[in-house]
């Protein structure tokens, strides 16, 4: 393929990716439920609905510290780093910058080991924000393995990808969090997990680990890429560790998804 034929290609590829990075975006500004309603009421939950109020997040926190979601929506799953990867890598495709085509290369693995963490249990993948959760997770693998397909690991511009994520973290935490964000850690107001399921908390800085493991696994696959066959050992080898990586941080207890009781918004309960 002549290289103005490639770019051709990879410019188609970075539309239908940023279309439907536009697609998932409309669902959640549109999308009212949760997931964590969904499991105490069904559909018959007071927030399992479309609508064009954007706005209409509702919160009550109660004496005891607890919240009471009078009303809510998706808007947060907006900053949400495996939808990140889309849009990083879409437009890398789409304009040819590499450096942004190389972080999409370096962060989908967050991708892989949340699609990992939320697969069981398996009944919730029969609900519509899961499988919207599932789609984002998904379609940032593939768009990460298509970039790792196009283009070879360059380890240094990856660093913008990797770093990037660290200030959507912290943006979710001053965002989503009551104020000031480090004395409710983990108290997030919104069903976030990338800001709920840390298992430790310092001022932000609980992320560190996140940046040094994808420091070293990439720094990993740049240095493996080149050796036969090189479609295991560049495509398939980091699918793997990502895997192990993923089954690893839930054995030990890294990984702590939030929990949410709203059995308060179930219709049938008033």
């Amino acid at each position: 393929m002549s290289p103005a034929d490639n770019r051709s290609s990879e410019k188609k590829a970075g539309i239908v990716f940023l279309l439907i990075w536009i697609a998932i975006a409309l669902f959640y500004l549109t999308w009212d439920g949760w997931l964590y309603e969904w499991q105490s009421c069904g559909y018959l939950g007071t927030n399992q609905h479309f609508d064009l109020d954007l706005f209409d997040l509702n919160i009550q926190r109660n004496a005891d510290g607890t919240m009471l979601y009078t009303s809510t929506n998706n808007l947060h799953n907006l900053i949400y780093i495996c939808y990140f990867v889309i849009f990083l890598g879409a437009l890398g495709l789409i304009t040819g910058r590499r450096w942004l085509k190389q972080g999409a290369n370096a962060i989908y693995p967050i991708s892989m080991v949340s699609l990992i963490s939320t697969l069981l249990p398996l009944s919730n993948h029969t609900y519509i924000i899961q499988l919207a959760y599932d789609a984002v997770h998904l379609v940032s693998i593939i768009l990460g393995l298509y970039c790792l397909y196009k283009e070879e690991i360059r380890f240094k511009e990856m660093f913008f990808g990797i770093f990037a994520t660290w200030i959507f973290y912290l943006l979710a935490r001053v965002l989503l969090e009551p104020w000031p964000f480090w004395q409710t850690n983990g108290n997030g107001y919104f069903s976030l997990n990338q800001i709920n399921d840390m298992p430790f908390y310092f001022y932000g800085l609980e992320y560190l680990p996140v940046i040094a493991i994808l420091l070293v696994i990439n720094w990993l696959f740049s240095r493996v890429q080149h050796k036969k066959p090189i479609l295991f050992w560049k495509m398939v080898f980091p699918l793997l560790c990502c895997l192990i990586v993923g089954i690893l941080l839930m054995a030990t207890g890294m990984i702590q998804l939030q929990q949410l009781d709203m059995r308060a918004n179930c219709v049938l309960s008033r």
